[in-house]
């Protein structure tokens, strides 16, 4: 094998081997017993920008945005 075709059968395998950056995506939030939904959902939209979906009957939030911004709210 070339050198070359070594180089690019390294990069290609660390590039599916390794983990990409979350950079955006849909978050899920849980919300506990006795949780009030509309200040949670107040307090993920302030911090985020973005209004989160109610995931009901289930007891969480949607919301389209990294994981870093919403973690702040708890």
């Amino acid at each position: 094998m070339s050198r070359r075709a070594l180089l690019w059968a390294l990069a290609v395998g660390a590039a599916l081997a390794l983990p990409a950056p979350g950079l955006a995506g849909r978050t899920t939030v849980g919300l506990r017993p006795g949780a009030d939904r509309r200040a949670v959902s107040v307090a993920i939209e302030r911090a985020t920008g973005v209004r989160p979906t109610s995931l009901a009957p289930l007891r969480a939030l949607s919301v389209e945005a990294p994981p870093a911004p919403v973690r702040a709210v708890a």
